[in-house]
C-alpha cells in the first residue's frame, strides 16, 4: 500500500504545487502529470480467500479485510490503506475487477494432522479450511485440527460464531483463542494461549508426527 499516492496526498506534500495550480490551472496540471508520470504503479494486492468452493460453489468468494488507517506526516492527517479503504467504500452489488491467482503450496493437507496459528485477519484462510472441513464427508480418514487465534478483544474477535460452531460439533479439534486487550481475561497472544492450556491436553502428538502441516498466518 506504501507504493501508491492520492492527488491529495500530493498536494499535501508539494504546497508549492497547490499555490502554483490556485494561481494559474494549466501550469498546476502540467506540473502534476510530470509528477504523476514519475509515480511508480501500484503492485497488485493479494488477499487469501476466506471461504471454500465446496461450501458456497465456485462462482462465489469472500475475502476478509481489516481497513488500514494510520496518521503521520507534519499535520498528523489521517491516512487510508490504498485497496483497503477502496474495499470497505464500495457501494453494495458493486462490480470489481478481480485476478484470482491459485496457491498450490497453501492448500489444506488430506488425511493430515494441522495445526493453525493467526492473528487478525490472519485468519482469513483458515475460515476456509474449517469451511471445507465442514462440509467433507463424514467418513473421511481427516487428522485433528487445532487453531489457536490472537486478537486484542472478544468485540474484534473474527468468526467467532462460527468456529466456536466447529469446535461444538467436531470440525476443530481445538479453537483457543488469546486475547491482548480484553480487561475481562488475561493478557496473551497466541504462544500464551497455547501454554497455558492443560499439558495433559496440549498437540504434542501432533507437533511429533512427521507429517503434521502447521501452517500461519498473520494479518
Amino acid at each position: 500500500m506504501s507504493t501508491g499516492a492520492r492527488i491529495s496526498n500530493i498536494f499535501d506534500h508539494f504546497p508549492t504545487l497547490s499555490t502554483i495550480h490556485r494561481a494559474d490551472k494549466s501550469t498546476g496540471i502540467a506540473l502534476l502529470e510530470s509528477i504523476l508520470l514519475k509515480l511508480p504503479k501500484l503492485r497488485a494486492r493479494y488477499y487469501s480467500v476466506s471461504s471454500s468452493p465446496q461450501k458456497v460453489g465456485n462462482n462465489v468468494f469472500s475475502l476478509t479485510v481489516g481497513r488500514v488507517t494510520w496518521r503521520g506526516g507534519y499535520n498528523k492527517r489521517m491516512y487510508l490503506g490504498f485497496y483497503s479503504d477502496f474495499l470497505a467504500t464500495l457501494p453494495l452489488e458493486s462490480n470489481v475487477v478481480v485476478k484470482m491467482r491459485p496457491a498450490p503450496s497453501f492448500r489444506l493437507p488430506p488425511e493430515t494432522p494441522i495445526l493453525m496459528v493467526a492473528g487478525g485477519t490472519g485468519i482469513a484462510p483458515f475460515k476456509g479450511f474449517v469451511d471445507h472441513l465442514a462440509v467433507a464427508e463424514a467418513g473421511d480418514n481427516r487428522g485433528d485440527a487445532w487453531l489457536i487465534v490472537g486478537c486484542q478483544t472478544k468485540g474484534n474477535q473474527l468468526y467467532r460464531q462460527e468456529l466456536e460452531h466447529a469446535a461444538e460439533h467436531k470440525t476443530l479439534t481445538k479453537y483457543l483463542v488469546g486475547y491482548s486487550h480484553e480487561s475481562t481475561e488475561p493478557k496473551r497472544y497466541v504462544d500464551g494461549t497455547y501454554w497455558a492450556f492443560p499439558k495433559s491436553q496440549r498437540c504434542f502428538p501432533i507437533l511429533y508426527k512427521t507429517d503434521t502441516f502447521l501452517s500461519q498466518s498473520q494479518s
